[in-house]
């Protein structure tokens, strides 16, 4: 299945490609729907597919540890 041409409009990348290797890539590419907060892949997985959102936004996120606030009193 190929996306329609519009999406490339939509997503900023896709459409900054030149019209030949936005076709070539698009004529891989599905549409998929994609759930709030779902999670994409896991640190240290391997890389098995490659978004290009097209009405919405993806972020990456990083786990970090905050050190305790311990107040002082």
């Amino acid at each position: 299945m190929t996306i329609a041409k519009p999406a490339a409009a939509h997503n900023q990348l896709l459409a900054a490609l030149p019209g030949r290797d936005q076709r070539r890539l698009l004529a891989g590419c599905e549409p998929v729907q994609l759930a709030f907060a779902q999670i994409l892949s896991e640190p240290g997985e391997r890389i098995r597919h490659v978004y290009f959102p097209t009405e919405s936004f993806i972020s990456l996120t990083k786990p970090c540890k905050i050190p305790p606030v311990w107040k002082w009193g």
